[in-house]
């Protein structure tokens, strides 16, 4: 075990520094999206949607960002990494606190569509 533990540490250290950033920051990132995807069902279905609703709302913000996931690329190019991931994170922390502030489905659907979008710019 410490032996897959020290080549796990000596491959980390012997990367350059934008890995080692982006390595924990993805990490993290994957972290609270799958966390909070798990709970989803649960939050929508309190807030007055049904499972009819939450799977067609679901499968059109997955189409929606596969749609933007080519032009996310162009912006990357021509913007810079930084700056789309600063305001990517931006998108989905807005779009999290709109869903966890929704009092009905109404308000919960664009939070859903904003988190997915925003996704898509940061990964």
């Amino acid at each position: 075990m410490t032996t897959i533990l020290r080549k796990l540490l000596n491959f980390y250290l012997k990367q350059d520094w934008s890995f080692k950033i982006n390595l924990p920051r993805v990490a993290l990132q994957n972290f609270f999206i799958y966390t909070t995807i798990q709970m989803q069902p649960v939050y929508f279905t309190s807030i007055g949607g049904s499972p009819f609703i939450l799977g067609a709302v679901s499968s059109a913000s997955l189409l929606m960002g596969g749609l933007v996931s080519i032009p996310s690329g162009w912006y990357v190019d021509n913007y810079g990494v930084k700056k789309i991931f600063v305001y990517g994170t931006l998108g989905m922390s807005f779009g999290s606190l709109i869903f966890a502030v929704s009092d009905n489905i109404f308000l919960g659907i664009p939070g859903l569509f904003l988190i997915t979008f925003s996704w898509r710019f940061v990964m």
